[in-house]
């Protein structure tokens, strides 16, 4: 029994991948690692401008939904947008 050669979590018996990394395997060989690689760093990987964007956007979010809290919209106490109860 060994541990897979990427990610080194997953326990394999017969071969050096587990099944995701011979799929991640499998795509470096057919588009090129360095592509992959290039792709990972622009989609997953955050440089410090958008990681401040983030921050702002959620903490306008936050303040949205708080002022909304405030006036009563999200906990049910303005009834009009909802569906009244068949007798």
């Amino acid at each position: 029994m060994f541990h897979c050669s990427l990610c080194e979590s997953e326990i394999i018996i017969t071969s050096s991948h587990c099944e995701r990394c011979r799929k991640i395997k499998n795509i470096g060989n057919t588009y090129g690692f360095n592509e992959i690689l290039e792709v990972l760093e622009v989609v997953c990987l955050r440089n410090g401008e958008q990681r401040q964007r983030k921050i702002n956007y959620l903490k306008k979010k936050a303040e949205k939904e708080t002022k909304e809290n405030m006036e009563g919209k999200i906990y049910g106490q303005d009834l009009n947008d909802y569906e009244k109860p068949k007798k």
